[in-house]
C-alpha cells in the first residue's frame, strides 16, 4: 500500500491522469503529504474522479493498485478503467518493431479473448490475453484462420524460386480445414519473374516425435514413474513399449532427438520446450507439411507411407506475441515478414541467424527426406501423425462460461475448441470463475504433480534472483548516498525550492539543480525528479 501510495501521489502531481471536473464547493486545497493525497481521493473525492486517475495508469500499476484497499479494488476493477488498456494493446501497432503488427488481426489476441471485449468485459478480456502469451501451441481454428507468410532459409537452397531471397514480400502460406496447405504468390513477385512453386501440400497436427513430455521426468525419481508411464500412454505419444524393455530405458529410436545431436542443438531444443504452457506436449505444437499425393507424384509413396518434411515447431514470438512456425528449411509468421533487405537494416529478429531451429537439431528428419523411402525413427513406424479421432476430440467446439466475479450472476459465454477450453479452465487463477465440460486433452496440464514442481522451482529461483538484485541495489544506493552540499542557490526563488523539495521528496540540492535545469519551471522540475 506505501508503494501504491507514492505511485499515486506521482500521478496526482506529475499529471499522468486526466483530471476530471469537480463541484466547485468541494475543490480540494493543496496537498502536501502523500497519506493526505490517498485519505482525501478515496473518501473525499467523487468516485468518478479515483476511477478516472486509475484509469490512465500503466496495466501493470493498474492490477497492482487492486490490492490496496476496497475502494480503490472496486474503481480499478471497473470495465472503464481497462477499455483504454484494451485498445491500445489490441488495435495499435506493437511499438518499437520495424513492422507493422497488429495484435488484433495476427494471434496474438486470441479468439475467448475477443468474445470477452465485444461482450463488454475488457478486463476478462486484457487479463486472458496476458495469460495466452504462455501458450505455445495452435488450434486448427487459428492455423486456418491467420495469414501466413512464408519464406525458405537460406539452408533449403530455395534463393532463386523464393521471392523474399530476391528482395520482394514474402508468399502467404494458406491452412485449409479440409487439411490441405499451399503457397499464395503475390502478384508483385511476378512482376520480377519469381515463379513459386505451388503445389498442393497437406498438413497434420504430429505427435509427441521430440519427447516432450518425457524430457521433464527424473528417470532415477520413483514418484516420476507413474506420470511418465501415464504421459507415454498419451495418444500424441509415439513412445512404444516394443522398443524399450522397461519405462527406465528409453533407447535413440524412440523419437527424434537424436542421442547423436550435439549438446547445444539438444540445449536449443530443451530451451523452446521450457517455454511451453502447459509443461510437455500438446496437440498443435508441431506440424507436418507433406506433398498431396492426389496432386502430382510423389515416388514410391502412398497414402499410409508418405514423404513429409521437417517438422515445423510453434512457438511465440518474443516482441509481439504472434505465431511463428519454424523448421530447419522453413519460417512461417502470422504478421508480414519485412523484406529482406529491411529485416537485415533493421537487424531483425527473424533472420536467419537469429532463428531457434538449425539443420542439427532435426537432423533426423533432414536425413529420412534424404534417403526415402529407406527411413528410421517415427517415420519408419508410420507413427508422426495424431490419430484423426483424438484430433477431433481436441477441437471439439465446447461451451466455456466466464464469470467476471465470484459473486458474479451474469455470465460470457464462449465457443472454442475443445483443447483451448481445458487450458484455460485449468488455469489456477480461473479456478472457480471459468467453468468447462472439456475433457483432458494433453499428456500434461497444471494439475499435475510434475508441472507443479516444476512451477514452483522457478517460482523459488525467481524470488532469489529478486532478492539478490534488491541486496545489490540497496548496496549500491547505499555507496552512492550522499549528504547534502552547498549549492549555488542564485536566481532561484526559495519558496520554489521548498515547493519541490515538499512535493518531490528530495534534497535541497536536487531540488535546486532541478529548477535551474527547467529554468525555473515548478511542475517541470517535479516531473523530472519523480518520473
Amino acid at each position: 500500500a506505501g508503494l501504491s501510495c507514492r505511485r499515486a501521489t506521482r500521478v496526482i502531481f506529475c499529471g499522468r491522469a486526466v483530471a476530471t471536473s469537480m463541484p466547485a464547493k468541494r475543490t480540494p486545497a493543496p496537498v502536501r503529504n502523500a497519506d493526505h493525497v490517498i485519505t482525501r481521493l478515496t473518501y473525499d473525492a467523487p468516485p468518478e474522479l479515483l476511477e478516472a486517475v486509475l484509469a490512465n495508469l500503466p496495466w501493470a500499476d493498474l492490477a497492482d493498485f487492486r490490492s490496496v484497499c476496497k475502494a480503490w479494488r472496486t474503481a480499478a476493477s471497473t470495465e472503464f478503467s481497462w477499455k483504454k488498456h484494451c485498445d491500445e494493446l489490441f488495435f495499435l501497432p506493437v511499438p518499437e518493431y520495424h513492422v507493422v503488427v497488429v495484435p488484433w488481426d495476427t494471434g496474438s489476441v486470441p479468439m475467448h479473448a475477443k468474445a470477452l471485449y465485444e461482450s463488454g468485459k475488457f478486463r476478462a478480456a486484457f487479463c486472458e490475453t496476458i495469460a495466452d502469451r504462455d501458450r505455445t501451441w495452435l488450434t486448427k481454428d487459428e492455423l486456418c484462420a491467420l495469414q501466413w507468410s512464408f519464406r525458405f532459409k537460406k539452408s533449403a537452397g530455395m534463393q532463386e524460386l523464393d521471392p523474399w531471397w530476391r528482395g520482394d514480400e514474402a508468399c502467404l502460406n494458406v491452412f485449409k480445414d479440409d487439411g490441405t496447405c499451399g503457397l499464395v504468390q503475390r502478384e508483385s513477385s511476378r512482376d520480377i519473374g519469381v515463379v513459386m512453386p505451388t503445389n498442393q501440400h497437406r498438413w497434420c497436427f504430429a505427435k509427441d516425435v521430440y519427447g516432450e513430455s518425457q524430457c521433464l521426468f527424473d528417470l532415477s525419481n520413483e514418484t516420476h514413474m507413474p506420470l511418465m508411464k501415464a504421459a507415454r500412454s498419451h495418444p500424441t505419444s509415439c513412445w512404444n513399449e516394443s522398443f524399450a524393455k522397461s519405462l527406465t530405458h528409453e533407447p535413440g529410436d524412440t523419437h527424434y532427438r537424436d542421442p547423436r545431436d550435439p549438446v547445444e542443438a539438444r540445449d536449443a531444443l530443451s530451451a523452446l520446450f521450457r517455454t511451453r504452457s502447459p509443461r510437455g506436449f500438446s496437440v498443435g505444437s508441431v506440424l507436418k507439411v507433406f506433398p498431396d499425393p492426389a496432386h502430382g507424384s510423389v515416388p514410391g509413396s502412398d497414402n499410409e507411407y508418405l514423404l513429409t518434411y521437417p517438422s515445423q515447431i510453434v512457438w511465440r514470438h518474443e516482441k509481439t506475441f504472434a505465431w511463428v512456425m519454424e523448421s530447419c528449411w522453413t519460417v512461417s509468421a502470422s504478421f508480414p515478414l519485412a523484406k529482406q533487405a529491411d529485416e537485415k537494416a533493421a537487424r531483425g529478429d527473424l533472420q536467419d541467424r537469429y532463428l531457434k531451429i538449425g539443420h542439427d537439431v532435426q537432423v533426423v528428419e533432414v536425413e529420412n527426406y534424404g534417403s526415402y523411402p529407406d527411413t528410421y525413427g517415427p517415420h519408419a513406424r508410420r507413427d508422426e501423425f495424431c490419430e484423426t479421432e483424438f484430433v477431433d476430440k481436441t477441437q471439439a467446439k465446447t461451451c466455456v462460461r466466464f464469470f467476471a466475479d465470484r459473486h458474479d450472476a451474469e455470465c460470457v459465454t464462449v465457443i472454442m475448441p475443445s483443447a483451448l477450453a481445458h487450458w484455460v479452465s485449468t488455469r489456477p487463477w480461473n479456478v472457480g470463475l471459468v467453468f468447462s465440460d472439456a475433457i483432458r486433452t494433453c499428456a500434461l496440464d497444471e494439475t499435475d504433480q510434475i508441472v507443479t514442481q516444476i512451477a514452483n522451482e522457478r517460482l523459488s529461483d525467481f524470488e532469489t534472483r529478486l532478492s539478490k538484485k534488491r541486496k545489490r541495489e540497496f548496496v549500491v544506493s547505499k555507496k552512492k548516498k550522499k549528504k547534502n552540499v552547498e549549492v549555488d542557490e542564485t536566481g532561484v526563488d526559495p519558496a520554489d525550492i521548498e515547493l519541490v523539495m515538499t512535493q518531490a521528496g528530495v534534497a535541497r540540492a536536487k531540488a535546486v539543480t532541478a529548477l535551474k535545469g527547467m529554468r525555473g519551471n515548478v511542475v517541470d522540475a517535479i516531473m523530472f525528479l519523480t518520473i
